[in-house]
C-alpha cells in the first residue's frame, strides 16, 4: 500500500468510552488519503475491542506491553507514522468538520515552506461543544506566519490546541520528537523550536473539538504532579535559548533571557496551574538559575529582573510585605536601579502607594492600546 498522505496518531489510555468518536471523525474526511494508528498504551479498557471494530485498512491498532507512558507512546507513533505529514489527536478530542483535512492538506500544497499548521478549537463538555475555546484564536484570518515573528508570542504564551496541529514529519525529524524529560509542556516545545526554523500556517477557522473533563491529560498531570508543570514551565525559554544559540539567532536568545526572569518571577510570587498555586522559595530560584547558566553577569541580570517582577505580582496581590521583600532582593542584586526604587518606596506606602501607581497605570494605558 502506497504511503499516505497523513497519518493521524491517536493515543489512547482508559478513554475507549470516547476513541469511537474520535476514530469516527477521522474517517469522515472528504480527504482519504490517510493512515490512522491507534496507539494503545495498554491501556486497561475495552481499547483493542474497540479499535478492531472499525473494518477499515487504513487503521492500525498497535498495543504497548507494558505501558509506555505517554511521550514515549507519542514518539512510537511519530516512528511508526508513514504520512508526510503527522497529526497527533488524543483519543478524547476530535474533528469538528468534515473538511479541515482538506483544508490543511491544501494549504501545505500551496505553502510548501510550512513547518506545520495549526488552527482555533472549540470547546467540546460533556458531549456539547461550548464556544470557541478561549486563547485559541491568534488572527481573524489565515495566514502564513513568520516563524520567528510567531515565536516571540508564542513564549509569552502557548496559544496552539494541540489536537488542531499538523506537521511536515521531515521537519520534525530535523527537530527531534517529544522530549521525554518534559511530560507537561513537550509540545508547547515542540511547536516553539519549529517556529525558530520554519513559517507557521495558520487556519482562521476553528475546526476540532478539545474535550475538557476530568481525565483529560493536562487536568490529571496539573493534579497530580504540580511540581512538573512548573519545572517544564521554567525549563522551556531555556531549551528553546539553546536552539537559538546553535542556529545563530541572536534576538530569539535575548528574548529567551527575558522569558526565563519572567517565569521565575511568577513562580517566586506564586503562579496559578489549573486551580493550584505554585511557588518556588528564592533557594529553588537561585539554585535552579545556577543550573541554567553558569555565566555570573547573566544570573545577576537575570535575578533582577525576575525580583522586580515578583515585586510587581505582590504589590497588586495587595501583598506588600513580599512586594516589599522582592524589591529589596532586585535591589541587593541591582542597587542603582530606578525603577525598583520607585516601586519599593510605593510598597512601604501601602495603600496611598496603590493608588498612585493605580493612577499612573491609567494615565499609561491610552498610549499602550495606541501602539
Amino acid at each position: 500500500m502506497a504511503d499516505p498522505t497523513v497519518s493521524f496518531i491517536v493515543p489512547c489510555y482508559r478513554l475507549a468510552h470516547l476513541l469511537g468518536e474520535c476514530v469516527q471523525s477521522i474517517l469522515s474526511q472528504t480527504c482519504a488519503d490517510f493512515e490512522i494508528l491507534i496507539m494503545d498504551d495498554c491501556s486497561p479498557d475495552n481499547t483493542p475491542e474497540v479499535a478492531r471494530s472499525f473494518g477499515d485498512h487504513r487503521i492500525r491498532h498497535v498495543r504497548n506491553e507494558p505501558n509506555l507512558g505517554h511521550l514515549r507512546n507519542y514518539n512510537k507513533g511519530l516512528e511508526l507514522a508513514r504520512g508526510k505529514f503527522v497529526w497527533l489527536i488524543s483519543a478524547d478530542d476530535r474533528l469538528h468538520c468534515d473538511y479541515i483535512l482538506q483544508r490543511y492538506v491544501d494549504f501545505v500544497a500551496a505553502h510548501p515552506e510550512a513547518g506545520y499548521v495549526f488552527c482555533p478549537s472549540f470547546e467540546l463538555r460533556g458531549g456539547t461543544v461550548m464556544g470557541v475555546l478561549q486563547g485559541s484564536v491568534y488572527r481573524d484570518h489565515d495566514a502564513v506566519l513568520d516563524g520567528r515573528s510567531f515565536l516571540r508570542e508564542l513564549l509569552d504564551c502557548n496559544c496552539i490546541p494541540a489536537p488542531a496541529v499538523m506537521i511536515r514529519k521531515k521537519c520534525l525529524e530535523e527537530v527531534g520528537f517529544f522530549p521525554l524529560d518534559m511530560p507537561f509542556g513537550g509540545d508547547w516545545y515542540l511547536w516553539c523550536v519549529l517556529a525558530l526554523r520554519y513559517p507557521v500556517g495558520y487556519l482562521a477557522e476553528p475546526m476540532v473539538d478539545r474535550r475538557m473533563h476530568e481525565m483529560a491529560m493536562t487536568n490529571t498531570m496539573s493534579q497530580q504532579n504540580v511540581r512538573a508543570c512548573v519545572d517544564d514551565d521554567l525549563a522551556l525559554p531555556w531549551r528553546v535559548r539553546s536552539e537559538a544559540e546553535r542556529l545563530g539567532a541572536g534576538e530569539i536568545v535575548e528574548l529567551c533571557r527575558g522569558r526565563a526572569a519572567e517565569q521565575f518571577g511568577r513562580f517566586l510570587a506564586g503562579a496559578d496551574i489549573r486551580g493550584a498555586t505554585a511557588q518556588i522559595t528564592v533557594e529553588d530560584f537561585q539554585h535552579r538559575l545556577a543550573a541554567f547558566t553558569g555565566d555570573a553577569a547573566e544570573r545577576r541580570k537575570i535575578s533582577a529582573a525576575a525580583f522586580l517582577i515578583a515585586g510587581d505580582a505582590c504589590f497588586w496581590r495587595n501583598n506588600l510585605g513580599g512586594a516589599r521583600d522582592m524589591y529589596s532582593r532586585a535591589l541587593a542584586v541591582r542597587p542603582f536601579w530606578p525603577a525598583a526604587w520607585v516601586k519599593a518606596a510605593l510598597a512601604r506606602a501601602a495603600n496611598p502607594g496603590r493608588a498612585c501607581r493605580k493612577a499612573f497605570a491609567s494615565m499609561r494605558s491610552p498610549k499602550l492600546k495606541a501602539r
